[in-house]
């Protein structure tokens, strides 16, 4: 393959490739965490926003058949109403410093909700560890600082999971799943590196170049992935991308699929399958998958299905996510782009800091 490196000004390959080692430095972080425990909550309510906020659904969907108490990710400035002193708010901003899981951590505080935080610096650190009633501050977790924090995925969701073990809301197997899935991506690592050939991230990321991504996942599985997918093409490769669910999906946008051809030739699908998919989901995305189809032609430019591997659910997943980053890294510099500013955010920001 020929790429073009120094489109890579900050070396985000060198990120993607030490997935692995950041997944181990934030296990030990794990180990680490102090939890000023609290029993009985009655609801869980995860804050963040973007990079931040994916693991919160990532560990939502991961814990959805076995955790016993709601779950939900605000991305947000405020709580759901009922929030109060039995709810355990989960704020996380990997700067410290986004105003929106601020705003969040205020509205906590006149709740009376019980607080764990999990950043690597910024305001966010200096208010919890200022915070009047400690009884209501349970944790606080710091991770390395200096990554986008998009690239930062290994230790927000392992710390997360941690922190939910440690509480008692997540079971601790999960880590031995946790151990067997750092062995399949230090493999990955090596698969999906520029130097390795055959490469299916490569091969991916060529077989998307000029399309517009439409990323099928299930509902309460791989939908989050779906979501990772799409946002790693618009923060990394620069593209417009789009996600939905099966079955949401089949009642609705399937219907779409019909008029503007000339839009829907510059679309290219992907199927993310998971054998742990619902039955009727299985069958719904080969159903779905035939319906895409018209005379014996595909009605997008292609249909491509990407299957997870792994030994276990955390497994699959991780491989999926670590396999859509690579991708997506590979557009970015298949489109003569750098991968990791992201100037309209800043600006966007700047703007806002403006109206303060």
């Amino acid at each position: 393959m020929s790429l073009k490196l120094e489109y890579d000004s900050a070396n985000m390959y060198n990120i993607l490739l030490n997935f692995p080692a950041q997944i181990r430095e934030a296990i030990e972080i794990g180990k680490r965490i102090d939890v000023n425990t609290r029993d009985g909550f009655r609801n869980i309510v995860y804050c963040g926003m973007g990079g931040s906020a994916i693991s919160g659904d990532f560990v939502k969907n991961l814990l959805r058949d076995k955790i016993e108490v709601p779950f939900e990710v605000v991305r947000s400035y405020n709580l759901p109403g009922y929030v109060n002193d039995r709810t355990l708010v989960i704020l996380v901003s990997y700067s410290g410093n986004t105003e929106e899981t601020l705003s969040c951590f205020y509205d906590a505080i006149k709740r009376g909700a019980y607080i764990a935080c999990i950043s690597s610096n910024g305001k966010i650190e200096k208010e919890f560890h200022a915070l009047n009633d400690k009884g209501k501050a349970l944790s606080f977790v710091k991770i390395p600082s200096g990554y986008p924090p998009r690239t930062a995925f290994g230790y927000l969701f392992v710390t997360l999971l941690y922190l939910l073990i440690k509480l008692g809301y997540a079971e601790k197997n999960l880590l031995d799943d946790l151990n067997v899935g750092l062995e399949h991506l230090e493999e990955c690592s090596e698969r999906f590196s520029v130097e390795n050939s055959p490469n299916y991230a490569y091969e991916l990321a060529l077989s998307l170049m000029n399309r517009l991504p439409v990323i099928y996942g299930s509902a309460g599985g791989t939908d989050v992935i779906a979501r990772r997918w799409t946002t790693q093409f618009s923060e990394n490769s620069k593209i417009l991308a789009y996600y939905n669910a099966l079955p949401e999906m089949n009642h609705n946008e399937i219907v779409g699929w019909e008029n503007l051809d000339s839009v829907l030739k510059n679309i290219n699908v992907v199927f993310l399958r998971d054998e742990d998919d619902n039955p009727r989901v299985k069958l719904r995305q080969n159903i779905t998958k035939s319906l895409l189809i018209k005379d014996n032609e595909p009605l997008p430019n292609k249909i491509v299905e990407v299957v997870s591997k792994g030994a276990n659910k955390l497994d699959r997943w991780l491989y999926l996510v670590y396999l859509g980053d690579f991708v997506s890294w590979y557009l970015a510099i298949l489109y003569d782009t750098d991968p990791t500013p992201v100037e309209k955010i800043d600006m966007l920001k700047k703007s806002l800091a403006k109206e303060n």
